[in-house]
C-alpha cells in the first residue's frame, strides 16, 4: 500500500443462492410364514425394502429405505436417506453473508436457526468459486481445509442475530457459504443451499489538506506570528487505523524557515519568546490522537525536522477524520531580512 503524501508550502515575508427435494419411498408388506426356532422368530421374512433408483442429468438418487442408507449426492445437492428421518435436524435456511464496512479480509455471517432447538450446533462451508472448491469455517472464525467437531457451534456462538466474522479471506474476492445442522448422533443434515454472494474490498487510505499555502505575513521582533489552520483529513478502512507523519525541507539539512541564501530560523521544540528566533507547529483534533510533541498550546510549539515525526493517529477505521495544524514563528533583531519559506509534507500510512 503506497503512502499518501501531501505538500504544504509556507510563505512569509519577515522583515519587509434454495433447492427442495421430495423423496417418497414405499415399503410393501407381503404375508409370509414365520421363521422361528427356540431362540428367535422372524416375522414377514419377504419384506420388500421399497428400494428404487431415480436419475436425471443433474442428480442420481437411490431410494433404499434402511438404517444404513448411503449418502446420495451430485454437484448440486447432497441428501442423506434413512428409515427414521424424524430424528434428523431441520436443514438450515441459507445464511446471510454481509460486508457492511468495506471489510477487506473478512465477512459477517448470520446463521438462521431454522426452527432447530437451542442445543443444535451448526457447521459452515465457504467457497470463492461456487463450491467447485471449498473450505470450512473453524472455531476461531478463520478458514481451513478440515472440519473438526470443535468447529460445530451453537447459534449463540455463531453470534446470534448479530452474526460473527469469517476471517482471513482474500482481498477483493466474492464468497458464498452453506450451513448444516446437528443435534446429536444420527441427526446431521446435509448442507443448506447457497447463501447470497458477498465480496471483500481492498484496503485503502487517503488524505487531503484544506490548503496548499499558509502565510505568516510580516514577522517582527516584538510579537509572535501564526498562520491560519490547515485541516488535514484522513479516510481509511484499515481496522487498526492509521498514522500521519510530518516533516519539512528547511535548508535541506535542518528544519526551519529558510531564506534561500543562508538565513535559517531554526525549528525546535520550544516556547516561543518575542525577540528570539523560533518556529514550530501545533495540532488539535476532536477525535484523532495528536502526538504530545505537537499537542501543545499557548506559545509552545513542536519542532519540524527533515525526517518524519508522528503528528496524529487513530487505532480504528475512520471516515473524514480531521486534525487542525497551524504554525507559529518569531524573529530576532539579528535575523537577516528576506523572504523565508518552508515546505511541509504530511504522510499517512494505514495500520494493516
Amino acid at each position: 500500500m503506497p503512502n499518501d503524501l501531501k505538500k504544504l508550502s509556507l510563505l512569509l515575508v519577515p522583515a519587509c443462492a434454495w433447492v427442495v427435494l421430495n423423496l417418497v419411498a414405499n415399503s410393501n408388506w407381503v404375508a409370509a410364514d414365520e421363521i422361528e426356532s427356540p431362540n428367535f422368530v422372524i416375522r414377514g421374512d419377504n419384506l420388500s425394502a421399497g428400494a428404487g433408483t431415480g436419475s436425471s442429468s443433474s442428480y442420481s438418487l437411490t431410494g433404499d429405505v434402511n438404517p444404513f442408507s448411503d449418502l446420495s449426492s451430485s454437484t448440486s445437492f447432497r441428501q442423506a436417506l434413512g428409515y427414521n428421518p424424524r430424528l434428523q435436524s431441520f436443514t438450515p435456511y441459507p445464511a446471510a453473508l454481509q460486508n457492511g464496512n468495506d471489510y477487506y479480509d473478512r465477512l459477517r455471517i448470520t446463521i438462521d436457526p431454522s426452527g432447530n432447538p437451542d442445543d443444535t450446533i451448526f457447521a459452515v462451508a465457504i467457497s470463492g468459486d461456487n463450491f467447485t472448491t471449498y473450505q470450512y469455517v473453524q472455531s476461531d472464525g478463520t478458514v481451513g481445509g478440515t472440519l473438526g467437531t470443535e468447529d460445530y457451534r451453537n447459534y449463540v456462538s455463531w453470534g446470534g442475530g448479530s452474526g460473527s466474522f469469517i476471517l482471513g479471506l482474500n482481498q477483493n474476492s466474492s464468497y458464498k457459504v452453506r450451513v448444516k445442522a446437528l443435534q446429536g448422533d444420527f441427526t446431521e443434515t446435509g448442507y443448506s443451499s447457497d447463501s447470497n454472494e458477498a465480496s471483500t474490498t481492498v484496503p485503502y487510505v487517503s488524505m487531503s489538506v484544506s490548503t496548499s499555502e499558509l502565510s505568516f505575513g510580516t514577522l517582527n521582533t516584538n510579537s509572535i506570528s501564526k498562520t491560519t489552520s490547515a485541516s488535514v483529513s484522513v479516510n481509511t478502512n484499515a481496522y487498526s487505523g492509521y498514522q500521519v507523519y510530518i516533516n519539512d525541507i528547511g535548508d535541506g539539512l535542518s528544519g526551519g524557515l529558510y531564506n534561500g541564501v543562508g538565513g535559517l530560523i531554526d525549528s525546535n521544540d520550544q516556547t516561543l519568546v518575542s525577540g528570539f528566533e523560533g518556529y514550530g507547529a501545533q495540532a488539535s483534533s476532536l477525535t484523532a490522537s495528536v502526538d504530545a510533541k505537537y499537542g501543545v498550546g499557548g506559545d509552545n510549539v513542536g519542532g519540524l525536522t527533515i525526517s518524519h515525526s508522528g503528528l496524529f493517529s487513530n487505532t480504528t477505521a475512520v471516515l473524514s477524520e480531521s486534525t487542525d495544524v497551524l504554525f507559529k514563528a518569531t524573529m530576532a533583531p539579528t535575523t537577516t531580512a528576506g523572504v523565508y519559506t518552508d515546505i511541509i509534507y504530511f504522510t499517512v500510512t494505514p495500520n494493516l
